[in-house]
């Protein structure tokens, strides 16, 4: 996939903002590609750097960072990825101006899910662009399980712990990739050494907590772990932190580039009346980790 600043050959295009390319996004992006091979035409997504709520002081949480959903899209099979800033100039344009931009640069069809909006303030609804000269196909909202897929959905069910929700609108786990730091060493004194996540750039993080996760990254291969999401009070630490522990591992992860998946929430975090009872708390949570790996090696070739 080329990752262009500008082209004169969209070809096909696929509009919106894309945040999370939940299972929503991926019926357009779907769409996008069956409608640019039948016609030989390449496969363009068109979306923003920067959420265009930024510029009003309203973008909610990203799900995604710039680098993950360039890598995503590409697994989708986009030719072309165009990334423009969304900037009160640009935001000003009216919807015709917009269709305008598109046709001068070579758009020969685009492809909208039924709630996009463009042109000034968003007055223009995907409707409007029946007006442009080239065709537009529509796509039909998706509805997983009575549950309407979309970003807001998913970043809702985030914060509310409801991993297998966010889960079943995304289409995968929801992930979050970052750099490992050194920490303060107190689990490795308690013989539960944890990777130190730093995020790379600022996403949305889920209710805070104790999770099931899989790790990937330098030989992990998606091993199971136990993902520790905020402050640590038993040792008095307020300042939150992406801790994991993997059992039975044994290797040098710092500084190393690691991304998570949260499968399960487990428990909220409280604090606990001395280390040792921590120690007996994480015992518990390794057991509920050794269920969920027997269900993936059962299911899905997974171990743990």
């Amino acid at each position: 996939m080329k990752v262009v600043t500008d082209t004169d050959n969209l070809g096909i295009v696929a509009l919106g903002t894309f945040d999370g390319i939940h299972l929503g996004h991926q019926a357009i992006i779907a769409k996008a590609r069956s409608w640019a091979s039948q016609r030989s035409l390449p496969l363009t997504v068109l979306t923003f750097k920067n959420h265009p709520q930024q510029l009003f002081g309203q973008a909610p949480p990203l799900l995604m960072t710039a680098k993950s959903k360039e890598d995503f899209l590409a697994k989708l099979g986009v030719d072309q990825l165009l990334m423009v800033d969304f900037t009160p100039q640009f935001a000003q344009q009216t919807g015709a101006e917009f269709i305008a931009w598109l046709a001068q640069r070579g758009t020969r069809g685009a492809v909208v899910g039924y709630n996009y909006t463009f042109g000034r303030g968003g007055a223009a609804g995907a409707q409007k662009l029946a007006s442009a000269p080239f065709p537009v196909e529509i796509v039909e909202p998706v509805v997983v399980e009575g549950i309407l897929a979309s970003s807001s959905a998913i970043r809702t069910a985030l914060l509310e712990g409801e991993i297998p929700t966010a889960t079943m609108l995304l289409g995968r786990p929801y992930s979050l990739s970052g750099t490992v730091v050194r920490g303060a060493a107190r689990g490795r004194t308690l013989g539960l050494p944890t990777a130190n996540i730093a995020p790379q750039e600022p996403v949305l993080l889920p209710r805070e907590g104790v999770y099931i996760a899989r790790a990937h990254g330098l030989r992990l291969n998606g091993k199971l772990g136990v993902l520790n999401l905020g402050p640590c009070p038993t040792f008095e630490q307020m300042k939150l932190t992406v801790e994991l522990f993997l059992p039975n591992w044994e290797g040098d992860l710092y500084g190393q580039d690691l991304s998570v998946e949260f499968i399960r929430y487990l428990r909220p975090q409280r604090r606990f009346s001395s280390p040792q009872a921590l120690v007996v708390q994480v015992e518990a949570d390794l057991a509920e980790l050794r269920k969920e790996g027997a269900v993936w090696e059962k299911g899905r070739g997974e171990h743990f």
